[in-house]
């Protein structure tokens, strides 16, 4: 079942606006699955700045987002979701295909799937903990100038 992407949109503003943890609410917003009754079952890796890394079960068609709502992109272990790593294995090389850099925040703050992209079997996602600021940088170089 494909969602319309008004509803995504919906969707997506209601988490953002909800505990500043969106796709912690996701998990219990979104229905378990995506596809229809009966699809596929897919494992992917999560690691990182997520409360439950390790292996995800999703279904054929799940996105990204639920994945990582699953192994718990919580706001307590700060995820940077703007630099979300997706890297995807050739299924008949058994070797690294492709590696992506997606903003997931893009998709939950716009309502664009072009950021949530669709998961395959055996992909790994690493999600980088946010860079604090370091204010005293900053200031330093704003009174060398």
């Amino acid at each position: 079942m494909a969602r319309s992407t008004s509803s995504f949109r919906a969707l997506a503003a209601a988490l953002i606006l909800s505990l500043g943890t969106p796709l912690a609410a996701l998990a219990q917003v979104a229905p378990p699955s995506a596809a229809p009754t009966g699809a596929e079952k897919i494992r992917v890796q999560v690691v990182g700045a997520v409360l439950r890394p390790g292996y995800v079960e999703l279904s054929e068609g799940d996105r990204l987002s639920l994945a990582l709502a699953r192994a718990g992109a919580d706001a307590a272990v700060k995820p940077d979701l703007s630099r979300v790593y997706l890297t995807r294995a050739d299924a008949t090389a058994g070797k690294t295909a492709a590696f992506y850099l997606i903003d997931v925040y893009q998709a939950l703050q716009r309502g664009d799937q072009r950021y949530d992209p669709i998961l395959r079997n055996g992909d790994k996602i690493f999600v980088p903990e946010k860079r604090a600021l370091n204010v005293k940088m900053i200031a330093i170089k704003t009174i060398a100038r």
